[in-house]
C-alpha cells in the first residue's frame, strides 16, 4: 500500500503510467492498494488528488474493502469461466460437447440463412474404434480420441465449429 501526501518526493523513481508522467500531471497526494488474487498482486486501484493532502485511515479502510471485493469478484469470476467451459467442452478432446455442438450448428444455421452464406456439415467417425479400445485398452482408445480431435482441430479454419458428437463421433460445422 502507498499512501503519500507528496508521491513525488517519496517515490521519485515511479512513473504513473509512462515516463515523463511527472511532467504531464501533477497529482501530489497518492493513496494505492493492491488488489490480489492468493496472496498474489494482479493490479491496484490507486486514488490520486492534486492537493498535498494524506488520505485517512477510514480512506485506507474503505479502499482496502473495495480492493478485496473487486478480489473475489474477479475469482469468482474466474471460477465461473472455468465451470463454463468445462459444462461446453468435452472433458477428454477439449472439442465443444455434443450439447454445445447442436447449440452452435442451430446458431450458424441461423447465421447462414441470416446473411446467405453456405453452410457445410462434417460428421467422422473413427473405423473400429471399438475392437481397438478392446484389444489395446481404454487409455490407447483415449490417446486416440485426443489425437484424432487434434487433427480434426489443426485442420479446420478458425471460423469453423468442431466438437465431439459421440463415442467415436466428430463433427464439423464449416462456415461460408
Amino acid at each position: 500500500m502507498i499512501n503519500s501526501n507528496s508521491w513525488l518526493e517519496n517515490f521519485p523513481e515511479l512513473d504513473r503510467f509512462f515516463p515523463c508522467d511527472k511532467e504531464t500531471f501533477n497529482f501530489m497526494s497518492i493513496l494505492s492498494i493492491p488488489i490480489k488474487s492468493k496472496g498474489i498482486p494482479i493490479g491496484a486501484i490507486t486514488l490520486e488528488r492534486l492537493q498535498s493532502r494524506k488520505y485517512t485511515n477510514t480512506d485506507e479502510k474503505l479502499l482496502e474493502i473495495l480492493c478485496s471485493t473487486v478480489s473475489i469478484i474477479l475469482l469468482w469470476q474466474k471460477e465461473y469461466n472455468r465451470v463454463n467451459l468445462s459444462a461446453m467442452h468435452d472433458g477428454l478432446t477439449g472439442l465443444l460437447n455434443h450439447k454445445t455442438f447442436l447449440d452452435r450448428f442451430d446458431e450458424e444455421i441461423s447465421r447462414s440463412e441470416r446473411f446467405n452464406h453456405n453452410l457445410g456439415l462434417v460428421v467422422l467417425d473413427i473405423d473400429k474404434f471399438k475392437s481397438m479400445n478392446d484389444n489395446h485398452g481404454h487409455l490407447q482408445g483415449d490417446y486416440i480420441l485426443q489425437e484424432v480431435s487434434k487433427i480434426i482441430s489443426e485442420n479446420v479454419r478458425a471460423i469453423d465449429v468442431v466438437g465431439r458428437y459421440g463415442g467415436d463421433e466428430f463433427a464439423v460445422i464449416l462456415v461460408n
